[in-house]
C-alpha cells in the first residue's frame, strides 16, 4: 500500500510539471552584457585661466634711428641666433633723419627760432648722420627663439624709444595662472597636470607645478575684482607646437586622489522609494540588488556599499523587465 501512495505522489508531481511546463518554457530569456565595477583614481578638479610664455627673452633695441630697407621677418617667427632680421638703408636713413629735423624746426615760433636755435637742430641732425655712418646696415638676432615683437616697417623711420625686435626662447616653455585664492590651499610644488590651448585642436600638454607666489593680488574679473595667486609650471613636452603669449586652460587636483569603484550610468536604476539597484547575476539569473551611491561623474556613478569589486552586473539594467533569467549575449566579431 505504501509503494501505490509513492507512485501516486510521483505522479501527481510530474502530472503538475508537465502542466507547468508551457509557461517555464514561455518565460522571458534575456540576453545581456555583464561588466563589473572599474575602480579608477579620482580627484575633484577645477579650471583655471593662463598663458604660454618664455623664461628667457632678449630685445633687439639699436640706439639710433634708421630706415629699413628689407624686413625679412614677422611677428610669430622662429628665427636662429644671428638670423638677418632687417636690412638698413643708409640713404634713406640719412633723408629721414634730415626730414624730422626740418619738422622739428617748422613746429618752433618763429620768435623761438633763434640762429643759435636752428644752428643747434643743424648740429643734432649732422650727430645723428655722423653716428648713423658708423653703424652696421644689417640686424640680426640676438638669440634662438620666437619673434614675440617686430617694430619695424619697410621704408620707415625707426625710432629708438621702443625695442625693434623681442625674441622669447622656446627650449622651456612654462605656464603662468591665475589661481583663486580659495583654491591655492590644495596646491603643492611638483603636482601634474593637464591643459589646452584654443590655437592647437584637440592638444592636450602636461605641465608641472614649480612655484607658487607667497603673494595673493588683485585681477579684473568681469565688472569686478578676484583675488588670485600667480603659479608657475613647467611645461613638460611642446611638442613643437606652443608658442610663447598663447592662452591656455588648465585642470587642476583640488586635492588628493582615491580610489572609486564605479559603474557606468546605465547599470543603475532607481525605484520609486529613491532605491538605487543594480541587477546581480547569480546562477543565469538577473536578481534586484540595492546598493549605495555616491560621487557622481560625468559617465558613471560611484558604488559605495552593497556590491562586491567581482560580482557581475547587467550593463543596460533598464532593458529587463524585472527579475528573469539571463544569457549572455553574443560578441560580434
Amino acid at each position: 500500500m505504501k509503494k501505490y501512495l509513492i507512485l501516486a505522489a510521483a505522479t501527481a508531481v510530474a502530472v503538475a510539471g508537465i502542466r507547468l511546463l508551457p509557461e517555464f518554457l514561455a518565460a522571458p530569456v534575456a540576453e545581456v552584457e555583464l561588466i563589473r565595477v572599474r575602480r579608477e583614481d579620482y580627484a575633484e578638479r577645477f579650471s583655471v585661466s593662463g598663458a604660454v610664455e618664455s623664461p628667457g627673452s632678449r630685445e633687439l633695441s639699436p640706439d639710433f634711428p634708421f630706415v629699413p630697407e628689407k624686413v625679412l621677418v614677422e611677428e610669430g617667427d622662429y628665427v636662429e641666433y644671428g638670423q638677418l632680421i632687417a636690412t638698413v638703408d643708409a640713404e634713406e636713413t640719412a633723408r629721414a633723419i634730415l626730414s624730422t629735423v626740418q619738422q622739428y624746426a617748422d613746429l618752433l615760433p618763429e620768435e623761438l627760432l633763434t640762429p643759435e636755435a636752428e644752428e643747434a637742430l643743424a648740429q643734432a641732425g649732422s650727430e645723428a648722420l655722423e653716428q648713423q655712418e658708423g653703424q652696421s646696415l644689417e640686424l640680426r638676432a640676438p638669440m634662438s627663439g620666437i619673434l614675440t615683437s617686430v617694430n619695424l616697417k619697410q621704408g620707415q623711420l625707426y625710432l629708438p624709444t621702443s625695442p625693434a625686435a623681442s625674441v622669447s626662447s622656446v627650449s622651456a616653455l612654462r605656464l603662468r595662472l591665475s589661481v583663486p585664492e580659495e583654491r591655492v590651499g590644495s596646491l603643492r610644488i611638483g603636482q601634474q597636470f593637464t591643459f589646452t590651448v584654443p590655437a592647437v585642436k584637440d592638444g592636450l600638454f602636461s605641465a608641472k607645478i614649480t612655484r607658487i607666489s607667497p603673494n595673493a593680488v588683485q585681477q579684473l574679473n568681469g565688472t569686478g575684482y578676484q583675488t588670485v595667486v600667480e603659479v608657475l609650471a613647467k611645461i613638460e613636452d611642446d611638442f613643437g607646437v606652443l608658442r610663447p603669449g598663447y592662452s591656455a586652460q588648465a585642470s587642476l587636483a583640488a586635492g588628493e586622489e582615491e580610489a572609486l569603484d564605479l559603474l557606468p550610468y546605465e547599470a543603475v536604476l532607481r525605484d520609486g522609494e529613491g532605491n538605487d539597484y543594480v541587477y546581480v547575476v547569480q546562477e543565469g539569473r538577473a536578481v534586484r540588488r540595492i546598493v549605495e551611491t555616491g560621487r557622481q561623474l560625468a559617465t558613471a556613478v560611484e558604488v559605495t556599499d552593497g556590491l562586491g569589486r567581482y560580482e557581475a552586473v547587467v550593463r543596460d539594467a533598464a532593458s529587463l523587465p524585472g527579475e528573469c533569467a539571463v544569457r549572455l549575449a553574443e560578441k560580434e566579431e
